[in-house]
């Protein structure tokens, strides 16, 4: 049974590297979590910011262009899916993760909006801007209890 008051998780958002030509195949999008508390939790990281690959799609994520302020068309796909399974060794299993106290819990996916997704006349991103990309306003876990998987 999950506990009433969820606890507080602090995430580190990566790009690596950090500077890359547009269209680079190789760019990755790292998400560090860091746990603090005196106990395991194990969350469900299917429709959040812990599943990067995904997140890039159904607009967990926002991002800016630091040059000029404007914002980057980011995708916000509502993806519809069958009804989550809870069982311990079920279809969505690979979904579950505990998180450690103290443990950073490190999760990866290529960096998909490095690729030109024709956004402001014709191109996502300009060569020698810079951007800034964050998690967006209202992300959560929706899922999690103490304990392990």
């Amino acid at each position: 049974m999950a506990l009433a008051v969820p606890p507080s998780i602090a995430i580190t958002l990566a790009i690596n590297p950090p500077n890359f030509r547009i269209g680079a195949d190789d760019v990755e999008l790292s998400v560090t979590v860091v746990f603090s508390t005196s106990y395991p939790i194990t969350i469900f990281t299917w429709p959040n910011i812990l599943n990067p690959g995904l997140a890039q799609l159904r607009g967990n994520l926002q991002g800016f262009d630091r040059d000029t302020g404007k914002p980057l068309p980011m995708h916000s796909m509502d993806m519809k899916r069958v009804p989550y399974s809870y069982v311990l060794g079920g279809l969505d299993d690979e979904f579950f993760v505990t998180l450690e106290p103290g443990k950073p819990a490190k999760f990866n996916a290529s960096f998909g909006l490095a690729h030109d997704r024709g956004g402001d006349n014709g191109q996502f991103a300009l060569p020698g801007h810079r951007y800034l990309l964050d998690v967006a306003p209202g992300e959560e876990v929706e899922w999690w209890k103490k304990g392990r998987k």
